[in-house]
């Protein structure tokens, strides 16, 4: 279902790169509750299951597109992160 609905948000294009910051939806949604001032929108609002949902056809995108799609542990300090990050991004630029 998410492939479904990027291809119709992009018509049918795709990046040469995608970065998916992977992190479990209960983390992720930890960090949101924890950020000063930051109102849940509608889709921040939506059960559990929904976010499982979409984080599973997230992996499944990942998977089935590795080439493309660099699947990132969010789960680490931020240098950890970043580090990863450009390093796929040196790695597209040809540096």
């Amino acid at each position: 279902m998410v492939a479904e609905v990027n291809r119709i948000a992009t018509g049918g294009k795709a990046p040469d790169l995608t970065i998916f910051l992977n992190i479990s939806p209960a983390v992720g949604m930890s960090r949101k509750n924890k950020q000063d001032g930051h109102e849940l929108d509608r889709l921040e609002l939506e059960k559990a299951a929904f976010h499982e949902t979409v984080y599973e056809g997230y992996l499944a995108l990942a998977r089935e597109n590795s080439e493309r799609i660099a699947n990132i542990d969010a789960d680490r300090p931020i240098e950890e992160v970043f580090a990863d990050i450009r390093e796929r991004l040196d790695r597209l630029f040809g540096f």
